[in-house]
């Protein structure tokens, strides 16, 4: 009951702003924007997804060093197959699934696995928030110095949040407040394996390493939008701290029930943003569209790539995840 609430919220919020999005852009203008595109810049547009996940890769091959000794390669191989199962399957159990077969992979608890995938989406969410910070703290009023600020206090939130859990935890299970977990042995392996999964971030080298990491790649992203903007010709092309913001507000969007690979979500959201900015609208859903696109089949072609090479079949990933939710 639960699983299709799930799956049915997220289709009526996708349908619903897919609709909000596309309903007073008429097609005819809509081709007309996109036919005219100079696909010169196709070329960053389809490298920068590709970066993405080396140095998502990379990230999270730092994450697991405490845990398994995991090839960069192999790495982004797991993480792209996720990315992939995020955009083709519904409820979005790519993460899940990274950590199950990244377990399988490399010997390595689930748990442990599974943390290490929750502490990226919180470098992810504090990274973006503080480039948010210090690039629209920059601008010439483009952005509110209130949200500039809010978005500061909430990145270095997470910052010593993320800290204070690779800390205390690891102290914790050493302390004689955690003798009491030697009674209930189900408790204290699942307590074992979460610290392991956060110890990378206690070495400040590597933690440094995945905070740059994860700032990277949001730049990167951001540099989507800078070059997407200048594919359309007929309008103005976006300056770093729109760019940004976009991004910012397309992160929100795509946070949001959804189907899979956001459509809809991200359509809205970009589209919203680039309005917002001067744009009109057939012009803001054309660049929001072609953006859409071209990282969605990148991503989703990689990651499809990569399943078939790592030899994963779907009943072989269906049957690990159910034998994991029943445990």
């Amino acid at each position: 009951m639960r699983k299709t609430a799930t799956i049915g919220v997220g289709i009526i919020v996708g349908v619903g702003l897919l609709w909000f999005a596309f309903r007073d852009v008429p097609f005819s203008d809509l081709f007309s924007q996109m036919s005219e595109m100079n696909l010169i810049w196709l070329v960053p547009l389809l490298l920068i997804p590709v970066i993405d996940l080396v140095i998502r890769g990379w990230r999270w091959r730092q994450l697991l060093s405490p845990i398994a000794d995991v090839p960069t390669s192999r790495a982004f191989q797991i993480l792209a197959v996720g990315l992939a199962m995020n955009n083709l399957i519904l409820m979005r159990i790519g993460e899940f699934a990274r950590a199950v077969i990244g377990a399988r992979e490399f010997g390595a608890p689930t748990v442990s696995v599974f943390a290490t995938v929750v502490i990226e989406r919180f470098c992810d969410l504090a990274a973006m928030l503080l480039l948010f910070a210090v690039i629209g703290g920059a601008s010439s009023g483009i952005v509110d110095v209130r949200f500039a600020w809010f978005a500061a206090f909430g990145g270095l939130g997470i910052v010593a949040l993320l800290w204070a859990g690779a800390m205390i935890g690891e102290g914790f299970l050493k302390s004689r407040w955690a003798e009491w977990l030697n009674g209930y042995p189900r408790v204290n392996q699942f307590a074992q394996d979460l610290v392991l999964g956060v110890r990378a971030l206690r070495d400040p080298v590597r933690a440094g390493g995945i905070a740059v990491a994860s700032l990277l790649v949001w730049f990167a992203n951001a540099g989507t939008y800078w070059f997407a903007s200048r594919a359309i010709e007929a309008a103005r092309p976006l300056d770093i701290v729109e760019s940004v913001s976009c991004l910012t507000v397309a992160a929100a969007g795509v946070a949001l029930p959804s189907m899979p690979g956001a459509f809809g979500n991200f359509e809205a959201a970009v589209k919203m943003s680039l309005v917002h900015f001067g744009y009109d609208k057939a012009t803001a859903l054309a660049l929001a569209a072609f953006l859409h696109i071209i990282t969605y089949c990148v991503m989703t072609g990689i990651g499809v790539l990569c399943f078939y090479r790592l030899g994963l079949t779907f009943s072989g990933v269906r049957g690990a995840l159910k034998e994991k939710t029943s445990e």
